[in-house]
């Protein structure tokens, strides 16, 4: 209870601290304006922040006021001139003791503006002869005063990101952490590797250098970049080698686009840090880990007592994937050499990457389905986590438990449990589950949504099968659900981890015996099996295995069996030396978010990227309060990220923004006068119509996606 309230307070400490810091930035592009039209003589009669009625206002001469200066203003005027002996008009008279600008913050907070003498946006017929008016000044003065506010926009966002970066930034670097099995990155050989295993698709620990020529600093930018290119994607990728010397690669991909995000990608997500999440609660550390008394803080220091290098994530990883799947030491501890008699051991066996084939087709624009298994056989489903407050926590479910029936289906595969669920929703069902060697019955009751509320996995660590893929290797045996296999080639097999090391095994002297370009010949291999019958005896059967899984299996791969969440992501910190070099860096920075803005409306127009996925006020605050969660230099970092997209939305040609009051500017100086007044005014409540319609549209799917 105590942690959440910080945690609440914590947040609601960001969120104002982000909402004051973009109330500068727009206070900012207004002074712009502001400074821009007192340089040049125009009168200007209010500067606001916010739009709607005020809140409170300031005047010199009134001083503060709940609400608008402006009735008691006029008022303080007339009797100033009335008593006034001069012929001046109260137009051009200003009492020395007020000032003729009122500083005001109203009610709505998403934007701001500065209101000239001279310009009314909404009924330009309405013009004044004064000479200090907006209208009455020549282009070049009006052009000045329109462009201040993107100027100073740009100011600002090089001093943020100066603040930011003398302070320092983390940010994920541009190393692949992990690959989608079925992704575009998955499925590439590198340009003179064609068809040699070894160089097909990326690798966790390759470094992204570019994509379509253009140099990348972090993974957000890697990540913008591939999202905005149109195909061909040009990855070039630093790949570390034995030697240490490290290999230059050039991947040609087709990305396309993610399902959940609705962004093109290549199917890759950051590298992890080995240092667990500092974010995690004791009790959401798996068993393992919990037992072995490791606590949120530790990092992983060794495995089989060999060093892994600091925040290398795949390090760790390659050192526990070379035991394929025979026990590994791993070391947790803390940094702090103070502490290094709190460390912790723990035995991690590597499990297998199964190999993924598509069983349908992508046809009447659905996508292709896939199926893990390993050369046909498909696992049994376990429960890797029962979620906090479901049914499935309420039935007694816990971590490790592998599904032995539901329902009446025996030893089912993950889709399969899914279908029985489902279909049971409001109704008692009872779950078989195999925990450690006992078999134990539970009651659960699926919601309306047909669900209980467990994260499914696969079994691996046992030797049963699920079901067999049609038409693999596996399908010629006609086995049942629950059966054990239990050799290949006469060596003992007791989980899914002894398959692939077999299978591959066996596969390998096949494929060295033929150059890498060159497709191997088919493999036979001998399967000892048990089916799931009562008193049944073993039996064993001869399989071939058709020389494209030979390929695969011969480079299967391996993983660490920790799940990602585990471990904090990876951020490298950007800190300038000196004010020089964070300027250099702000700049460039600077440079770098205005492209991709343009390039950003670009892409919306080519349709490259959905609108949907574009984010406005509620969204920014959200993204924007988690960053600043992060520390002072983040906000500041955000705050200049803001500032740069704020300049280049803002100089669009769009009526209403800056942008489109300088395409009038440049129409008048063109034609030599000004644009008619019923045009503007038409050309003006369509550019409102269009953004309060965009506002209206993206807020709507930040909302959504907020509670999603």
């Amino acid at each position: 209870m105590h942690g959440t309230l910080l945690d609440t307070l914590h947040q609601l400490r960001s969120f104002i601290l982000l909402v004051l810091g973009f109330g500068f930035v727009i206070f900012v592009h207004e002074l712009g304006h502001f400074l821009a039209a007192k340089a040049v003589g125009i009168k200007v009669t209010q500067f606001a922040i916010g739009f709607g009625p005020s809140i409170f206002s300031f005047r010199k001469g009134i001083g503060f006021r709940f609400g608008s200066t402006e009735e008691e203003y006029a008022k303080r005027l007339q009797a100033q001139t009335a008593s006034d002996s001069n012929t001046q008009t109260a137009e051009s008279h200003h009492p020395v003791a007020m000032s003729e600008t009122e500083y005001r913050l109203n009610w709505f907070p998403l934007g701001g503006y500065v209101k000239m003498l001279g310009q009314e946006d909404m009924d330009p017929s309405a013009v004044s002869d004064d000479e200090r008016a907006f209208n009455r000044k020549p282009i070049w003065a009006r052009a000045t005063v329109i462009s201040a506010g993107v100027i100073m926009n740009l100011i600002f966002g090089v001093v943020f990101f100066i603040i930011a970066f003398m302070m320092g930034v983390g940010f994920n670097p541009s190393i692949v952490g992990d690959v989608q099995l079925d992704s575009p990155a998955s499925k590439a050989y590198a340009q003179g590797h064609e068809g040699d295993p070894k160089y097909k698709g990326l690798k966790p620990g390759d470094k992204v250098l570019s994509i379509n020529g253009e140099a990348v600093s972090d993974f957000a930018d890697m990540r913008v970049n591939v999202a905005l290119a149109n195909n061909p994607i040009t990855a070039v990728v630093q790949r570390d080698t034995p030697d240490g010397t490290g290999e230059r690669l050039t991947y040609v991909m087709e990305s396309q686009r993610d399902a959940q995000m609705q962004l093109y990608s290549l199917g890759i997500s950051p590298v992890s840090d080995t240092l667990l999440n500092p974010k995690l609660d004791a009790e959401d550390l798996p068993t393992i880990l919990r037992q072995a008394g490791v606590t949120k803080g530790m990092r992983v220091l060794a495995v089989d007592g060999q060093p892994v290098k600091i925040k290398d994530y795949p390090h760790f990883d390659s050192l526990v994937s070379a035991r394929q799947g025979n026990p590994a030491q791993v070391t947790f501890g803390f940094d702090d050499p103070a502490r290094k008699d709190e460390a912790r051991q723990v035995t991690l066996c590597a499990e297998p990457d199964l190999l993924m084939q598509e069983i349908t087709s992508a046809t009447n624009n659905q996508s292709p389905i896939y199926m893990q298994h390993m050369i046909g056989f498909l696992p049994v489903m376990k429960v890797e986590e029962p979620m906090p407050q479901s049914a499935a926590m309420a039935a007694g479910f816990l971590e490790g438990d592998v599904i032995a029936r539901v329902g009446a289906v025996q030893w089912p595969t993950i889709s399969r449990f899914i279908d029985v669920v489902s279909a049971s929703k409001g109704k008692k069902l009872d779950v078989q589950v195999l925990r450690g060697k006992e078999l134990v019955t539970l009651t659960v009751t699926p919601g309306r949504d047909g669900r209980i509320g467990v994260r499914p996995g696969y079994a691996l660590e046992i030797n049963r099968v699920g079901d067999v893929l049609p038409g693999s290797p596996a399908a010629t045996l006609q086995i049942n659900p629950g059966t054990e296999v239990l050799s290949i080639n006469g060596e003992a097999v007791h989980n899914y981890g002894d398959m692939q090391r077999l299978l591959a095994a066996a596969v390998s002297a096949k494929l060295s015996a033929v150059p890498p370009s060159t497709q191997p010949a088919p493999s036979s291999v001998t399967i000892g099996y048990r089916l799931a019958v009562a008193d049944q005896q073993p039996s064993t059967a001869a399989v071939t295995i058709p020389p494209e899984m030979v390929s695969e299996l011969a480079q299967a791969q391996w993983r660490q069996p920790l799940p990602a969440f585990v471990f904090k992501t990876r951020l490298d910190e950007i800190k300038a030396t000196s004010p020089l070099e964070a300027a250099s860096i702000g700049i460039h920075k600077t440079g770098n978010f205005i492209v991709q803005t343009y390039l950003t409306v670009s892409a919306l127009i080519r349709g490259r990227v959905p609108l949907n996925q574009m984010s406005g006020p509620v969204g920014i605050a959200h993204k924007g309060t988690q960053i600043t969660n992060e520390g002072l230099s983040y906000l500041f970092w955000f705050l200049g990220l803001i500032s740069a997209n704020l300049a280049v939305i803002n100089f669009l040609p769009i009526p209403v923004v800056d942008g489109g009051l300088m395409v009038m500017l440049i129409i008048e100086k063109i034609k030599g006068s000004p644009v008619s007044p019923k045009i503007q005014v038409a050309v003006t409540y369509a550019g409102l119509a269009l953004i309060l319609s965009l506002f209206l549209y993206i807020t709507y799917h930040d909302v959504a996606r907020l509670v999603g």
